[in-house]
């Protein structure tokens, strides 16, 4: 049961990661960056349009919700597989913004964007709703 536990988390925050990275190529389409830009300009998020940054934010909200989703359907205990989801995928998000400094909103709204994401799915396809989301029979 433990490993059942432990793999669920880790499949969760690899769903996440891939969802996140699938977004964010997509905000890189429709918002190409400069031609300029090598890929090691840490200025360079502070001058992106405010329509990328969204996308973006945007992004990291799906990327929770859909690995805290996995998470919770494979562990099938509740809702903590979503929390610890979403911490993770927090503290990683905080550490690109402490090395790529972003808009002080973007850099505010989000931690609290997916920390609400991850307690939303949580509360969504937890015990008593999984039929909301999950795809459970109802009983």
């Amino acid at each position: 049961m433990e490993l059942r536990r432990i793999t669920g988390c880790i499949l969760g925050v690899i769903a996440a990661f891939v969802v996140m990275m699938a977004w964010e190529l997509v905000a890189n389409y429709v918002f190409p960056p400069p031609p300029q830009w090598g890929g090691d300009d840490h200025a360079m998020a502070m001058q992106a349009p405010a329509g990328a940054l969204v996308i973006l934010l945007l992004g990291y909200v799906v990327g929770v919700m859909a690995g805290a989703l996995v998470a919770v359907r494979f562990v099938r205990e509740g809702s903590w597989p979503a929390w610890v989801v979403a911490g993770v995928m927090i503290v990683g998000a905080v550490g690109v913004l402490v090395q790529m400094p972003h808009p002080l909103w973007f850099m505010v709204l989000a931690p609290l964007l997916m920390a609400g994401a991850g307690w939303l799915t949580g509360a969504l396809s937890g015990p008593g709703n999984r039929a909301l989301i999950a795809g459970d029979a109802a009983p």
